[in-house]
């Protein structure tokens, strides 16, 4: 889904990737065209996430829950 700023309709239209018609590269992620209900062409730039190791969650990460106690019963 994608919810770009349409100018004829003056607002944000959120729409379906049936309504992409390009996606192209820009140097932060990309740039996605999309044909609006009203068929005007609006543009919505997607920004890439920030690039890192993902890694499992390890047992310990998780806070602790108020009242209980810290050693298995």
């Amino acid at each position: 889904m994608f919810d770009p700023w349409c100018p004829t309709c003056a607002a944000r239209v959120l729409l379906t990737a049936r309504r992409l018609l390009a996606l192209e590269p820009t140097p932060t992620g990309h740039r996605a065209r999309l044909r609006c209900w009203c068929g005007t062409v609006a543009a919505l730039d997607v920004e890439r996430l920030a690039a890192g190791p993902a890694r499992p969650p390890v047992v310990g990460d998780a806070p602790p829950v108020p009242g209980a106690s810290p050693t298995a019963a």
